[in-house]
């Protein structure tokens, strides 16, 4: 019972909740935004602005009623109370019409009370009493509007309903009242009752007075029960105490006048501040407005009220003639019509989606612009939804949406359409028929003419130009007798010559005769005369030209072409009307009238079709099932159906389904394969099925995957698939919606079940083998073993990885004997792990030594055999491969299959030194980078072998090599060979001025003999340096004025060091001044050879350069030995920067060599007191020392000064008088 009730209200819910449009208002707040911004600001600032009566204009269905709608739901303001009239229940009139109003109309409450007729109607002028109807109309949506208990002073009356639960409680108030007065007055029943003992007097008492109590609230709440109650019994129909309202011919009075006060007293109890008028006008009646304004005007004035009230009014744009709606209303809004044609297809839109249809926006859009009115647009999706729902036509919903929209604009058409007559089954089917009989009928000729052509070429009996050649020779020779040879140009030809192009052009042309035994003869006919003889109907230029195209292929196009006819006569008789009037087949009319132009439009884009019958009229079933025929509907509309439909009488629905309708994709279905592949009927319709499935489409793909998903026939759908679709596994390989595992999958299937042919030809157009090479479960997804040795074979596979131990020892065996595996890590060491000595150490960092002696011989072979690839795939990939042992490495480097580049590489990647460069077979091609890369051991014989290779140069990257720090601490270990072979080496290292300054000193330690002859002038002024100071250079004129003139200062040291050469050759020797200076300045040398540099030097030269003569004045105060000559001495007392003391002295030393004129040019000299020894009058203070008093008395001995005084620490000096 329960389920019962369960389900038939889920029933009634779905059926309430169907979404049928109706006429009415329709809240919409996303479009009415702005509208009722408009409205919320009118009504925010109706008092500040004196906002009293708000007018929203438009045209007629443009949505006013929906924006008044969406306004008050919107609404937040809980001050805005709204009170919503509309006139919607009477008819607009013409004015001028009068209008029959029956006693139904004229029955409004007390209104028609005492004007009841029996059953006659009465006649009125409609414009006369029209007012006072919409008056009255508008009184009673007022008062019809509030509940009563909230005006009760009115004096209009309601019929009110009783309420149950009131009839309840007023009933059990009475109860409840009885009994307090029963048990009041018989105190001893309650006593009874509740099983009390005899309580005391005072108790008593206080129970009674509770009682009392007790009765009298019970008493109020029954009398006001009983009074509601009651009320309610009062029936009556807007009746007012003492008074009718009657509408008369006679009666003028206004009653929105009349009742003013019942107004201004509804719009005081309540709370309405907002008064929404509608439809007013209809009924072109302005004086309404005036009378609204006026009531308006008087209830906000009313102090009673309080408050201010707006009325809005909704009218169309027209309803005032002139600018008096301005003076009328206090503000105006103006409302864009909801609908029309450019804005239809929005609105229709929104209606369907109501439905959940997935309808064509392009239909939509098109058939919107035959639509301009929202009831109609209304009635096209209601009518839609019940035809939808009636014939479940979920597949064909366009085509049944454009006839229902055909039939609601021209009905009358639809009818005659359901009679094979009519505008539109004109153009469906009459344009198409006769559009099809023409076409067949020219592909009918064409095909006559071919297949003539055709039967001609076939009975051509000559298969080429020479047997039609000869044809014409022999009949030239039987009409010729004794014909022994042709002659042209008196030469004479053998048949075979004649065959030839040129020579059977003249025999065409006629130049031409024959040989008759001994005698030349001219033919008697010529070869237009033959050609008639063999062939009245053909020249020879026709059979020739038949035998050019039978040999150039010209029969197969002729069948080709008949082939392709035929396919298009089917085509043409399984046409669809839409794609011949979008391809311009046919043409419906030249200049198409509203009706034609909808009808051209819903064709030409297959909205209605041949099968318009299918979705507007019922089935019955017969050779197939109802089901069945929902699927050929489904192909003819050319909609989708699931792949998975159930078909059930599966031959019969093929032989109803055209081959051009196998040739698209709505024939996609698990049941109509499964057919196929278990038969061999309908062999056409199964090529044309298969071609669908191997299109590369997005449909026929999804059917493919899907099927093989259900696990039903897939080994034979892809054994069947491969032999039409030789793309199958390029197109798996690139779909990025597969993943790696539902590939394999497929791959599986593929290599399982097709051809070996058809893999291979797979294979052709795809990566599949690269694929196989690289598919590491390939022993595991190819489960026989003898169709992974075919495959593997055919291919000749070379696996880059496998799981190895899942598989046969039989095929493992196999693919190593085979060499059918790829060069790599992985797989090298699955291999020798397998079948030989596997060291893990020396696989990784020796890798190459590894594999030499890990004694797998097949494995040795095949990397030697690819020893490139094996660099390149395996020993460079090895991250930790870089401790090769030197006898490997050098095998390496010498191998001639290996190439230059990949042993760079290896050089680059090993940290192994290579011992000797000699040992490389071709050092020319890997010397350079091995020194480039630091990957030799640095040792002179490596250095000395490169220049000697690089013709007795230093290369720059030999140079580059010495110029590392690292390089250059291992060479200076050990010295450079005494040789003289060498000795270019040795020189050629000392001039390679590109070595580093500061390792060129390092290196000069290692060269174990000095250079007489060394032509060093291009060398950096640090090497030369370096060169004298680590005594490299033979001290000689040669080195010496090399220095001297390019390398000053050094020179000087090459002096000091070589200090004894250099006096052994002096005079051969250029010694200036200022070098004397530097020499005897330099603390390096002794002062022993500095007496006997300057002994030498002074000798020959006179000295005047300040500091030399200041050195060589040092030394002669330092060695008393040291002979100086008087000049030098003289120039040494008065030039020389010696202190004062030091010349004085120097002086004392060689007291004889000096006269008085000497004396007074040295006591100038010295400057100061001493200088005004030599002026008269003067008596200069000196300190005292001995050298000073010993040189006074001196030159008082020469007659220099007068006398000579000492004072404690000075000594005074007293010249001579003047």
């Amino acid at each position: 019972m329960s389920k019962n009730l369960q389900k038939n209200s889920e029933n009634k819910d779905q059926k309430q909740n169907i979404p049928f449009n109706s006429l009415s208002p329709v809240s919409d707040p996303d479009n009415h935004k702005f509208y009722c911004n408009s409205l919320e600001w009118a009504l925010s600032n109706r008092k500040e602005k004196d906002i009293k009566n708000i007018a929203l204009s438009g045209t007629y269905g443009s949505g006013k009623s929906s924006i008044l709608k969406t306004f008050q739901e919107i609404n937040n303001n809980e001050n805005l109370k709204f009170l919503n009239i509309s006139l919607a229940t009477f008819k607009e009139e013409v004015e001028g019409r009068e209008k029959t109003i029956t006693n139904e109309e004229l029955e409004l409450n007390d209104y028609t009370q005492n004007k009841t007729t029996n059953g006659t109607d009465k006649t009125i002028n409609y414009k006369k009493d029209q007012l006072r109807l919409i008056e009255l109309s508008i009184l009673q949506q007022i008062f019809y509007h509030e509940e009563y208990d909230n005006i009760p002073d009115s004096r209009f009356k309601k019929i009110r309903s009783l309420n149950p639960q009131e009839v309840q409680e007023t009933t059990w108030l009475l109860f409840g009242l009885i009994f307090v007065l029963y048990t009041f007055f018989n105190f001893q029943f309650l006593r009874t009752l509740i099983n009390l003992p005899e309580p005391k007097l005072w108790f008593a008492y206080i129970l009674q007075g509770l009682l009392v109590v007790g009765g009298l609230v019970l008493s109020f709440y029954f009398l006001r029960a009983v009074v509601g109650f009651s009320q309610k019994l009062t029936i009556s129909k807007l009746n007012f105490q003492n008074l009718e309202i009657q509408v008369a011919d006679k009666i003028d009075k206004s009653i929105l006048n009349n009742h003013l006060d019942e107004i201004l007293y509804f719009f005081e109890v309540t709370e309405y501040n907002v008064v929404i008028i509608e439809d007013l006008d209809r009924f072109e009646q302005t004086e309404i407005f005036t009378k609204l304004r006026e009531i308006n005007l008087l209830i906000n004035n009313s102090k009673s009220i309080n408050r201010t009230v707006t009325f809005i009014y909704a009218i169309r744009d027209e309803m005032f003639k002139d600018k008096d709606r301005t003076k009328f209303f206090d503000f105006i809004i103006p409302v864009i019509p909801v609908i029309n044609y450019s804005n239809s297809n929005e609105q229709l839109t929104r209606a369907l989606e109501k439905f959940e249809y997935s309808l064509s926006t392009e239909l939509i859009d098109q058939v919107a612009f035959y639509v301009d009115d929202m009831r109609l647009l209304y009635n096209i999706v209601n009518e839609f939804h019940i035809y939808f729902q009636k014939f479940k036509g979920e597949k064909y919903q366009n085509k049944l949406f454009a006839i229902i929209v055909y039939k609601n604009i021209y009905p009358e058409d639809f009818v005659m359409l359901g009679k094979n007559q009519g505008i539109l089954y004109k153009n469906l089917v009459d344009n198409k028929l006769s559009w099809i009989n023409d076409a067949s009928r020219k592909i009918e000729e064409e095909n006559s003419r071919l297949k003539m052509e055709l039967d001609n070429l076939e009975r051509v009996l000559p298969k080429n130009l020479e047997e039609l050649r000869r044809i014409y020779l022999m009949e030239y020779m039987k009409n010729a007798n004794n014909l022994s040879h042709f002659r042209i140009a008196n030469k004479n030809y053998s048949v075979e010559q004649m065959l030839e192009d040129e020579n059977f052009e003249n025999l065409k042309n006629g130049s031409i005769s024959y040989r008759e035994n001994q005698y030349n003869r001219e033919f008697n006919f010529k070869f237009s005369d033959v050609e008639s003889r063999l062939d009245p109907d053909k020249s020879y230029s026709d059979r020739k030209t038949e035998i050019e195209n039978k040999n150039a292929g010209r029969v197969k196009d002729i069948r080709d072409r008949l082939k392709q006819n035929e396919e298009e006569n089917r085509r043409i008789k399984n046409a669809k009307i839409k794609y011949l009037l979008k391809n311009k087949k046919i043409s419906l009319s030249s200049q198409p009238s509203k009706q034609e132009q909808l009808i051209i439009l819903l064709i030409r884009n297959g909205y209605i079709a041949e099968d318009y019958l299918n979705y507007i009229s019922y089935f019955y079933p017969g050779s197939i099932t109802e089901r069945d025929h929902w699927f050929l509907m489904n192909v003819r509309n050319e909609m989708d159906s699931k792949f998975d439909y159930k078909l059930d009488e599966v031959e019969n629905v093929i032989k109803k389904i055209s081959e051009s309708e196998f040739e698209r994709r709505f024939v996609l279905n698990y049941s109509l394969l499964d057919q196929f592949l278990k038969s061999k009927k309908f062999p056409l319709k199964k090529e044309l099925f298969f071609k669908q499935l191997s299109n590369e489409s997005n449909d026929s793909v999804k059917f493919i995957y899907s099927y093989i998903k259900e696990d039903k026939n897939s080994g034979v759908l892809i054994k069947t698939l491969c032999k039409s679709w030789i793309g199958i596994w390029k197109f798996i390989e690139e779909d990025s919606s597969l993943t790696d595992c539902e590939k394999s999958n497929y791959l599986s299937l593929i290599l399982n079940n097709a051809e070996i042919e058809d893999i291979e030809n797979i294979a052709s157009t795809s990566q599949l083998e690269a694929v196989l090479n690289a598919k590491s479960d390939f022993l595991s997804i190819v489960s026989d073993t003898k169709r992974q040795i075919e495959i593997i074979d055919e291919f000749d596979l070379k696996f880059n990885s496998l799981k190895w131990d899942e598989s046969r020892k039989e095929i493992r065996e196999y693919i190593y004997s085979m060499n059918n595996y790829e060069i790599n890590p992985p797989m090298l060491r699955i291999m020798i792990k397998e079948f030989g000595e596997y060291r893990e150490e020396d696989f990784n960092h020796s890798n190459y030594a590894a594999i030499k002696l890990s004694g797998c011989d097949r494995l040795i072979e095949y990397v030697e055999k690819n020893i490139e690839a094996y660099i390149n795939a395996v020993y460079l990939k090895l991250k930790d491969n870089f401790k090769e042992k030197q006898a490997y490495l050098l095998k390496l480097l010498n191998n001639s299959n290996i190439k230059k580049t990949s042993k760079e590489s290896i050089i680059t990647q090993t940290e192994t030194l290579l011992p000797s460069l000699s040992e490389l077979e071709d050092s020319k091609e890997l010397s350079d980078f091995l020194i480039e890369n630091l990957k030799i051991e640095p040792t002179w014989k490596n250095v000395i072998f490169k220049y000697q290779e690089n013709e007795n140069k230093f290369s720059e990257t030999l140079t580059g090599f010495l110029n590392n720090t690292k390089i250059t601490k291992n060479l200076v270990k050990d010295s450079i060979p005494e040789g003289k072979e060498l000795l270019s080496f040795r020189r050629d290292f000392l001039l390679n001025n590109k070595i580093l300054d500061e390792l060129y000193i390092s290196y000069l330690k290692t060269v174990p003999l000095p250079f007489k002859g060394l032509s060093f002038e291009s060398l950096s002024f640090k090497k030369v340096e370096a060169l004298v100071n680590e005594l490299k250079l033979s001290f000689n004129q040669e080195n010496y004025n090399k220095l001297r003139s390019s390398f000053s200062p050094i020179h000087l040291i090459f002096i000091i060091l070589n200090i004894s050469e250099f006096f052994k050759i002096y005079s051969e020797i250029v010694l200036s001044e200022s070098d004397l200076a530097e020499i005897l300045g330099n603390s390096m040398l002794t002062d022993s050879h500095k007496i006997k540099l300057i002994e030498k030097f002074e000798a020959d030269n006179a000295i005047s350069g300040q500091k030399a003569l200041s050195l060589i004045g040092k030394m002669a105060l330092k060695h008393k030995e040291l002979k100086l000559s008087d000049s030098n001495i003289s120039s040494i007392l008065l030039k020389s920067a010696l202190k004062t003391n030091e010349k004085i002295e120097l002086f004392m030393n060689n007291l004889t060599s000096f006269d008085k004129e000497f004396i007074t040019s040295f006591l100038s000299s010295l400057g100061g007191e001493y200088k005004q020894l030599n002026e008269k009058g003067p008596m200069p203070y000196f300190k005292n020392t001995a050298l000073l008093l010993s040189f006074f008395q001196y030159l008082k001995q020469e007659r220099k000064i007068s006398k000579i005084k000492e004072k404690k620490d000075h000594i005074q000096v007293t010249t001579f008088r003047k």
